[in-house]
This record gives C-alpha cells, structure tokens and sequence, in this order.
C-alpha cells in the first residue's frame, strides 16, 4: 500500500516536472486568417434582460462595437477571431464566433461589485437589490488552502463563520462550523446544500466549486424553514458555457508536519522528578544514584517516543477539467484525486509486509451538462461520484497518542533482543499498536446524481417558467478489518546487572486473510422539487416570486425512512433598485414530530434601502466617491429539527422487565415481564428561532474600498431538554421537553481594500466575527448558592474551584478551610466561596472561564501581483475561548506516566517564592488534580493560516503550446502559530478540552502547476 502510495505521489511529481520541461521549449509564430465575417446577436445581463453598452472588440481592439438600446450589436472582424464582450461590473467574455454567426452573449457580474450575483436558498439574487445576510467567498480563496477536507478551507475567511479543527487525521480531520456561533443547547451545526440538495461539502473538491455562500439571518433561510435556524452552507459547482473545449489541470505535491508536538522531560529530568514526587508522599525513592547517573550520561534508556514514530509526510492532489458548449449543450466535466498520508513512520515493520499507516485517498467525477432541448426548454443533469480509501493501524488515533503522552522515557520500546518491551503495567507497545496490531480500511462510496428541466412558459405570461427536479444520492461506507495481536516482553536483571530473561506478557496471532468485513451504513436520500419562478420589470418596478414545493426522504439502514415536505414562496418587489421589499417562507413538516403537529410555518420579511441611488447623494459632486449605500433589515422566524438521536419522543416507552411466575409448587410457570419506561411528549415540537439583523453595507471609489457591519439577535425557544425540577414523588422518567430558551447575539464584519497602480495591483481584506449566547431557561434544579447556576452565562462555561496560590506552610495549610485529602505545603489552595469552613466540589465551584468554542473569529488577509507575479497571505484567529487541560496533557506521572518541561518549576522550600506549578506527587493527587482556574488556560490565538506565492509564466512562452495560461505556485497551511497561552503546554491552541490525546493538526506546504489549454 505504501508502494502503491508512493508511487502515486512520485507520478505528481513527474507530471509537474515534464510540464515545467515543456514550457521551457521555443515558440513559434501562428499565423491567423485575414478574410473577415460578420456576427451579431443579442447581449444579456445574467436575468436574460437586453444590456446595452457593452463593448464588443475583436481580439486586437481594431474593430469595435458597442451594444444598443436593445441590446444588439454587429461587428465584423477576421475569420477564426476571437470576440471579447466588456462591461463595466461585468466579467470579460471571449468567445470564438463561427462564420456570420448570430451570437447570442450572457453577461456574468464581477465578484465584489454590485453586479455581483449571490446564490441563495432556491436561487439566485443580485447582490445591490438583496436583502438577507450573505457572505460568499470565491474559489480561488477555496484553492489556496492545500487541505483535503474542504471545511479546513474555511477559517478566518467568512464573517460570521466560526470554525473549529480538533483533529489532523487523515481522513477525519473536518472542522465543526458555527454560523453566528451556538444559540442552542442542543445540536448548532448548520445544514450543508449542495447544488439545491442538502448533502456533505466534506470531500467535493474545491476546483469544481464555482460558489461558496453561507446564510446567516432569517430572510436568506426562512425557504428552509424547520432546517434552518443554524444557518445554512450553500456550494454551487461549476457549469459549462458557450465557448470552445475549455480545458484546465492543475496539479500540486507537499509535505505536511504536525503544527506542535509535545515536549517532554528526559529520563534524568524524570527519575529525579519522580523520586521527588515519592518522597513528597512519603514513600521512598524508585531510583537509585547510579541509576540517576547512568540516565545522565547517557547509558541508561532515554526515549523520546514522538521522534520515534512522527515524521513528515506526502500530500498531493490533480483535477483535470473540461468545460465549453454550444448554443445547444453546454458541459462541465471534471476528474480529481487526492492523497493524505499519515505521520507515523515503522508501519511496515511486522513479519506479514502490510503498512498500516493512515492513509487517505479520495476520487471525484463530476459532470454537469445543460441542454437546451428547445429555445424554452432546458434540462440539465448533474452527476457525481466521490470515493475516500481510509486506512488506519487497526487501532485509534488517541490510543496511539496516549501512549506517547503517557509511557516513561525510561522504558524502551524494544528490547536488546528485538522484542517489544512491555510489563504488567504497560501492556501497549508503541510499534505494537502502530505496526503489529493488523490494520483497517474505510470506504465511503458516493453517488449523486439530478436531472431537472425548466420550461419557459411565456406563452402564459411573460418571464414565467416551470421547474421540475429529482436527485438520488447512494453512499456506501463498508469497511474491513485485519485484525491480529503482538506480545510484549519484559527483562529480569542478574545481580550484575545484565538480563537474565524475559518474561512475556500477551501473545502473538497472525492475520486472518479473510479479515472480519463490515457492511457499515447504507443511506439512500431522494429529493423531488418543483417550482414556478417569475419575474417581471414594469419601468423602474422590479417583481420577482417564486414558489416551490418539495419532498426530501432519507433512508439510513433499517430505520424508518426521515421525510420532510417543504412548501415555500419568496416575492421580492424593488423600485429602481433603490428601496426593496421582500417576503419570504415555508411550511414545512417532518415525520419525527405528531401527525397532529407535524408542520410549521416559518416566515421572514426584509427590507432595503440603497441610499447612493438618491439624487442627494448621485448629483452631489463631493459625494461621487459613493459608489454603494445601503441598509438592509430583516426579522423573521426559523426552526431546528436537530433535537437529539431519539425519534418520536411522543411515544411513551415499553420495554422488558423483571419476570414472573404464575403457579405454586415445584412447577410454577414463568412469564416475561414488560414495564412502562419514559413517558412520552406528545407536544413535541422544533426549536424556534426569531432573528432580527440589521446591517450597512457600502462600496466607495470605483470598489477601492467596501464595507459591511451587520448587528443580529436571536432568541431561540423550545430547545429539547431534560426536566431538571421534576420531582421524584412523580416515579417516572420523562421524555425531554421543549422549555430550553437560548439568547444569542452579536456583530459581523467584513472589509475591503483593492488598487491598481499602473501593472501592480494590492488588495486588503478582513473580517471580524463575534457571538455571544445566554441561557435563558433550562429548567435548572435549584442551587445552594447563586454561583452555582448555569442559566444566565453562555452555553458551555466552564466551571470549578477558585486557586487563590500554593500553601506555603503546615501553619497555613491547618489554618484554612478543609481542602480534598491530606495536603502538604506547596499544594493549590482553593477559595472557600461560602465561607463555611470546607471547600467543596459543586458548592465552591464558579464559573472559571469561557467555552471551548470562540465567541470571537477574524481573518485578515494581503496579496497582490506585478506583471505574472502574485502572493497572498492570510492571518486567522480566535478570542474568548478557554481550554480546560487534564490527565497526560498537564499532571505530572498521570497513571505512572511522564513530566513535561513546565513541571520542572514547581513548588519546593527552596522555590516557594518562584515556583509556578504545585507540589509533584507521585499519582492522581485528590487535591491538585481537579478542576480550577489553576488549569484553565486562555485558548485564544492567532496564525499564518495560509500564504501563497504564484508565478503566470509570459503568454509568449506558452503561446507556443497553444496554452492559454500557465502559473507555477508555492502555497502552505497552518505556517505559524504566534506564542499563546497554551505554548507551555506544547499543544495546539485548537486543541479539545482534556486530556490532550489528539492526533496533531498538520502544517502544510505544498507546490504545484495550473494549466488552462
């Protein structure tokens, strides 16, 4: 498998090399037709409307023409010439003509300008007449990040986005998004649509992606009603348009690197530590002066088992895409493969030549074809296919991690006999666990696929048209296991000193070739849509309506099918694009909620004001660097299905219970008893969230500079939750209850900055996101003191035991409140917040810090260009977040386990007035080893998260290929973390609350190539 892997990588690399090598051949002169054709034809803006003023030119500029009132032009240049349509906020076109052709030309608005058109919720709005809350990104901001999970593109780069990575795994690396952070108790992560159908972003590849948005308020996710209180995620793929073959590869190979690895003390630093600890605890020393001596100098084993197994590793990725059309069939076809390999090295050091490694690979096939099968029919099919190979040792991630976080530098991990150490106490082996355990392999086979067909039916009226869809999405995750065991040995020492023997504990196995196969899961998701969409332009009056119905029903396994049917409308009414109106909503229904229940209405309205349209400000002369003024609001109300794994909670449980026997005697009779379990919720409903968002947003000096701040709020009610106050007198459990209410509120922030200074340009970017929750109810059961109480503080809090310093004396110690156990100077000492004399857990417990979650993200970002050079850099970062360490990541000799460096400075007599860290003790320690502020840690951080530097070689050097663009790039991820709080600790800032057993998040670099033919 490694071989094949490899080898993979090695053919990237050749590609890139033999491409580099051909660019660098001669070119020769073409020479071009000079008989002339005529061509005409019609130009429109993306909503079919004749758009006057264009610029048509041929590919020289000798002949020009500009587009009437209506829209029509006629030009007449050389034969095999190529046609270039430009327009002021809209997108070059260049498109080869055929002889005396009626060419017929849509126009496609610029990203950044008010032309700019923004995919929403079942369509598609013009960014200067929209009203809901939408921030987009484009895909070349999507490339720059050499990642093969898609989510891991995303921080630092939306406002109001917040991201979370805890893992670098491959393959199981995806970060947890947040729209506008959490406002629920229950599940906060926002729904994910794929080309109109909700599905997973997790493994499309970012070159087929030609829109990235997310919904943020209740007017862009009302039409998604019970599924869209948390926000929605919507990617557009590409699609092909009129033009000859378009075809683009692109190709890179890297290296990727664990961003932090813990550091750990030496077997020196560790024996004299640990005989310490003991004698602390009154016991006597582990380790004798020779033995200290020989840890010293070197004779004695000294493992550092992170340099042992972590190495760097390969990545590398290609995607070969085709696009073009005619006035018929337009087509988009694309072809992608991506390799992760895992960090650990000696994964083929076993006796049966297999490589356990984590190794992801992942392959995508798109193809999305429009045909227009009449001038007023179009039907388009899309089809895609994407499948990850995952494998892995046959055993987790934090197993491995754990070992390392926790096994003594004084062991080895193999014996002077290549036998693998282990004893009674450490039954795990490193390279045992990595290499002799067997190894897994994960499949997720994915097949999606829609066909649908708009008709226009202007016969009816004018503008109108009918649309009907269906999609089927097949995913298969079977997976297959090679299990076997390993055996560890341990030394028995002659009084010389030298091995006598070893003792085994455990035992070899060799694989099963059959290995133990797994069907895994099984969805099958259809989504059937139709929809009447319209649009009409009565002078300066815009009308646009749009009404849709349809049906999603997802199958899982054996259970019983999820099904939702969804009715919904949006109208939008604008006056010159000035002032704007829009209603939006859906009745939706689930079948996880009582027939009697089962739909909602969930409806928004929004509103907007573009103030640069008004004559104060378009005929003011000192007011002409406004290009854009606009303010926009909008209210409305949307729901949350995600209430917990349990379905039907209007049902009251039965289940098995104690027997009973009918009869007397020697024989009575037994029967099987059966017992009322949690008494159902038959008014079990969805959570409810109102939101209000208010925002202004501009663009000034010809798109110099832009700008959008924008204020929500959101209660959010009937959040499921548990009864906390019921009473036992009631004898019964109960199902959970909507009574949860959540506040959530906060700003966003996104701005602009580009220039172009004769052949450099220079852009600046930056966003800034902040979202505070509050409880508002949970039904908390009723607190001794008023500190106690998590209603009122954010979702997630923290809490524990004040530190208020390390006791310095027995006098102290015997004069304070009671701790936790017997404790010695230079142990924590916690605040006695009730003043009744004993420190208690749960009674003296306050809220010590924030969630793990950040209420704050940011990105800001650079680039620019000269000539073919380019660079971009990309800052990201993260406040109001804490992490609460515990076990290997901050005890010292957790579970007879290791020290880390910032042990070294703990409480002694001789340091009292130094030390930073409590007196050592030689195992869990009931007093210093619980949780306070002593271990809460600010998690706040900034990054490099991404730079990228590119070079476009001169159109001259590939003219000669007959290549339309070449550019040669160096990019990287995750470059460099800034010094925080949690540095001491030698883990990353994104690292999960507890005991630090992650797999490390990955620094990137990677080059490569981008052809366009």
């Amino acid at each position: 498998m490694k071989e094949q892997n490899a080898k993979q990588l090695h053919n990237l690399r050749a590609v890139l090399l033999l491409l580099c090598a051909l660019l660098l051949q001669g070119a020769f002169e073409r020479v071009a037709s000079q008989e002339t054709m005529h061509v005409s034809g019609i130009v429109m803006d993306e909503n079919r409307q004749p758009l006057p003023g264009v610029t048509v030119s041929s590919s020289n500029g000798a002949t020009v023409a500009v587009v009437n009132e209506q829209g029509q032009y006629t030009i007449a240049v050389p034969i095999g010439d190529t046609l270039q349509f430009s327009h002021v906020g809209y997108e070059l076109q260049k498109i080869k003509p055929g002889v005396n052709e009626k060419l017929d030309v849509v126009m496609i608005g610029q990203q950044g300008t008010i032309n700019e058109i923004v995919v929403v919720g079942y369509g598609k709005q013009k960014r200067v007449t929209m009203t809901g809350s939408v921030s987009t990104i484009t895909t070349k901001d999507l490339l720059q990040s050499p990642v093969s999970n898609l989510t891991n593109a995303l921080a630092g780069r939306l406002p109001g986005l917040i991201t979370t990575q805890r893992s670098g795994e491959p393959g199981v690396d995806a970060s947890a998004l947040y729209i506008r952070g959490i406002a629920t108790l229950g599940n906060a992560r926002p729904i994910v649509v794929v080309d109109g159908v909700e599905r997973s972003m997790d493994y499309i590849d970012p070159n087929d992606i030609e829109s990235f948005s997310i919904l943020k308020d209740a007017a862009s996710t009302a039409v998604f009603g019970m599924r869209g209180a948390n926000g929605v995620v919507m990617v557009t793929t590409k699609r092909g348009k009129r033009s000859t073959p378009q075809m683009s590869f692109r190709t890179s190979y890297g290296k990727q690197e664990p961003t932090k690895i813990p550091e750990f003390l030496g077997s020196y630093d560790y024996a004299r530590l640990k005989n310490e600890a003991l004698m602390n605890d009154g016991n006597q020393p582990a380790f004798t002066d020779a033995q200290l001596e020989s840890y010293k100098n070197g004779t004695g084993y000294n493992t550092d088992y992170y340099k042992f197994l972590i190495q760097p590793s390969q990545v590398g990725n290609a995607n070969l895409n085709i696009t073009g059309g005619t006035d018929i069939v337009r087509y988009f076809l694309s072809a992608g493969l991506n390799i992760q390999e895992g960090n650990y090295k000696h994964t083929k050091e076993n006796d049966q030549g297999y490589n356990s490694n984590n190794v992801m690979k992942r392959f995508n096939l798109r193809a999305n074809v429009d045909v227009d099968v009449t001038k007023n029919l179009l039907v388009s099919l899309n089809l895609a296919g994407i499948q990850t190979n995952r494998s892995d040792p046959n055993t987790s991630a934090s197993t491995i991690m754990n070992i390392m976080n926790r096994m003594p530098p004084i062991y080895p991990i193999i014996n002077p006999d290549s036998s693998l150490f282990g004893n009674g106490t450490y039954t795990s082996n490193l390279l045992g666990e990595v290499a002799r355990r067997g190894y897994r392999i994960y499949l997720n086979n994915t097949i999606q696929g829609t066909l649908s067909a708009v008709q226009k039916l202007d016969v009816l009226t004018k503008n109108l048209s009918v649309k009907l869809s269906y999609s089927y999405d097949n995913t298969a995750t079977p997976n297959v296991s090679y299990g076997k065991g390993y055996a560890v040995f341990y030394p028995v020492y002659k009084d010389d000193g030298t091995i006598d023997r070893y003792v085994q504990v455990g035992s070899d196995s060799r694989i099963d070739p059959n290995g133990s196969f797994s069907g895994g899961g099984l969805e099958r998701i259809s989504f059937v849509e139709g929809a009447l969409n319209w649009f009409r332009q009565y002078g300066k009056h815009n009308i646009t309506a749009m009404g849709n119905w349809n049906r999603r029903l997802r199958r899982s396994g054996s259970a019983i099918p999820y099904a939702f049917q969804t009715y919904l409308f949006r109208t939008q009414y604008n006056y010159d694009s000035r002032y704007m109106l829009e209603l939006n909503g859906s009745y939706m229904g689930s079948e996880n909620f009582p027939p009697e229940s089962r739909y909602g209405l969930f409806p928004s309205i929004s509103g907007g004001w573009v103030i640069s349209q008004e004559k104060f400000i378009g005929n003011n002369d000192a007011l002409s660097f406004i290009n854009l003024l606009k303010l926009r609001a909008s209210y409305g109300e949307v729901g949350n299905d995600q209430v917990g794994s349990e379905r039907f909670l209007w049902f009251t449980s039965w289940a098995g219970a104690g027997q009973y026997w009918f009869g007397t005697g020697n024989n009575p009779t037994q029967a099987n008893g059966w017992a009322q379990g949690a008494i159902g919720n038959p008014g079990v409903t969805w959570e409810r969230g109102r939101k209000l968002n208010l925002a202004i947003e501009g663009s000034l000096w010809n798109d110099a500079l832009s700008f959008t701040v924008e204020a929500f709020k959101e209660r959010r009610t009937n959040i499921l939750i548990s009864r906390g106050t019921l009473t036992d007198v009631f004898g019964q459990n109960i199902k959970p209850q909507n009574l949860g209410i959540v506040d959530n509120k906060g700003i966003d922030v996104d701005l602009g900055h580009k220039m172009t200074i004769g052949k450099f340009f220079y852009f600046l970017k930056g966003n800034f996101t902040y979202a505070r929750n509050k409880i508002v109810f949970q039904d908390e059961v009723a607190r001794t003191n008023p500190w106690m109480y998590r209603t009122g503080l954010p979702i997630g809090t923290k809490f524990g035991l004040v530190y208020t310093g390390f006791f310095q004396s027995k006098a102290e110690v015997d004069a304070s409140a009671q701790q936790f156990g017997t404790v010695l100077p230079g142990d924590l000492k916690y605040l006695d917040l009730d003043g009744d004399g004993k420190v208690l857990a749960g009674y003296d417990e306050r809220p010590i810090g924030y969630s793990r979650t950040p209420e704050i993200m940011y990105g800001f970002s650079g680039g620019g260009g000269y000539k073919g050079l380019d660079f971009s850099i990309l800052f990201q970062g993260a406040a109001h977040a804490s992490a609460l360490l515990n076990n290997e990541a901050v005890y010292e000799f957790f579970q007879e386990g290791k020290v880390k460096p910032f042990h070294l400075n703990r409480w002694t007599p001789e340091t009292a007035a130094t030390a930073t860290y409590p007196l050592l003790h030689n195992s869990t320690n009931a007093n210093n080893h619980r949780g306070s502020t002593f271990w809460i840690r600010n998690a706040d951080y900034l990054r490099i998260k991404n730079v990228e530097i590119g070079y476009t070689l001169p159109a001259q050097w590939t003219r000669a290929l007959k290549l339309k663009s070449t550019r040669f790039f160096v990019n990287g991820m995750n470059v460099f973390t800034f010094k925080n709080a949690l540095s001491d600790y030698f883990v990353d800032p994104e690292i999960d609350d507890g005991y630090g057993a992650m797999y490390p998040i990955q620094k990137i670099w990677a080059f490569g190539i981008d052809i366009n033919f």
